[in-house]
């Protein structure tokens, strides 16, 4: 989000279970799922000045179908 404010503490609900902290052998089909559609993310980053942006909105980045807390 553009013009807001850097936060200095981490920005993630620490109860949600992140699939990427999960081992491989704990991970269920819907796991590796979401993990693929991770890896893509990074072809919609891009950088703007001295800022890393994403360039989807919330709703698109909702609609590709990974959860919120990500």
């Amino acid at each position: 989000m553009r013009g807001h404010e850097v936060l200095d503490t981490p920005h993630f609900d620490p109860k949600y279970e992140h699939v990427q902290l999960s081992p491989d052998s704990l991970r269920t089909p819907e796991d590796l799922l979401l993990i693929e559609k991770l890896k893509v993310i990074h072809k919609c980053l891009k950088a703007e000045g001295n800022e890393v942006v994403l360039s989807l909105t919330k709703e698109q980045f909702l609609a590709v179908g990974i959860p919120e807390q990500y």
